[in-house]
Order: C-alpha cells, then structure tokens, then sequence
C-alpha cells in the first residue's frame, strides 16, 4: 500500500513537471538565430600568396519578425580585418560581412570569426582556412 501511494505521488509528480516543461516551451521562443547565412559559413582560400591580402564576403539575411544590427565581429588575430554594415536590416533585409585576410605567415591557416548580433545571445562563428604559400 505504501509502495502504491509512493509511485502515485512520483508519478504525478513528474506528470507536473511535464506540463510546466510543455508550457514554457510554448511560451518562450528558444530559436537560437535570427538571421540565416546565405552564403557558406566556412570558406577554404585554398593557396595564398605570402604578404598578400585576400577577401571573402559571408552574406546573410534577417529571418526574425524585428530589425536586427550586427553590432560587432571579432577575429583571432590583426592578420584578419572585417567590414560590416551599421544600420540596423529591416526583417527579410539582407547584408554583407567583408572578411579580409593579409597572409603574413607561412603555412596552413585557419581563423574562427565571431558575429554579434544584437538579437542573438551567442555569436554566430565563420571560419576562413588555407595555406600561406
């Protein structure tokens, strides 16, 4: 008898937790982006020439019901620069991130790039790669 009252209680218990799960899933938006890459997120260079500077342009598009601003891209290093738009992209508008890369070392490359966007919590990452010949 007591086994049966203990299940009947963990069981309704759980049966709370699952409404309460359920509900705020529903009430809450947890989609992580509010823009979608339009063009590939990680690009190879391939070979570059040593001392030379290369550039690759990421576009993308704002996907959420809001105007959404880029407010900041990070790189790893001074050897890679970026160029973003400043004014805030109305919803369905769509932009570019100019990424410029100067080959100052030799040999295999590979640069993560942090995107800020003021409607996001994370950063959404680009990845530039390749060799400095």
């Amino acid at each position: 008898m007591i086994k049966s009252l203990h299940f009947r209680l963990a069981s309704r218990n759980a049966h709370y937790w699952v409404v309460l799960l359920a509900f705020f899933s529903l009430s809450f938006d947890f989609s992580s982006s509010a823009i979608q890459w339009t063009t590939e997120t990680d690009y190879d260079f391939g070979s570059v020439e040593f001392g030379t500077t290369s550039g690759v342009v990421f576009s993308f598009q704002n996907i959420s019901a809001d105007s959404v601003l880029l407010q900041t891209v990070r790189t790893t290093c001074g050897c890679t620069a970026a160029e973003w738009p400043e004014q805030p992209l109305a919803p369905g508008a769509k932009g570019d991130l100019r990424i410029e890369f100067t080959a100052e070392n030799k040999g295999p490359f590979s640069k993560k790039i942090r995107v800020f966007f003021d409607a996001m919590r994370k950063p959404e990452i680009l990845m530039i790669r390749g060799r400095v010949e």
